[in-house]
């Protein structure tokens, strides 16, 4: 199992966290390693966006995932 370090977490953001675990009645690296997986479970949006070009070009459709980028790029400003 690969393992992850992150260095020069800030203070206030690492409270958080130690109380987060705590309530959940996990140690900080149980609670973390169950956030990381919760994380890696989201696809990105660019994920998403990829798999919808392979079921389309499956189906024999065009989707242009760049277009599809832009756009929600540009509904976030």
């Amino acid at each position: 199992m690969a393992t992850i370090q992150i260095r020069d977490v800030p203070e206030d953001v690492y409270q958080v966290f130690h109380r987060r675990a705590r309530a959940a009645g996990k140690s900080i690296q149980a609670y973390m390693l169950d956030q990381v997986r919760l994380l890696a479970a989201q696809p990105t949006d660019e994920e998403l966006f990829a798999a919808a070009e392979d079921l389309a070009t499956a189906a024999g459709r065009a989707v242009d995932v760049g277009v599809l980028l832009a756009d929600r790029d540009a509904d976030r400003r």
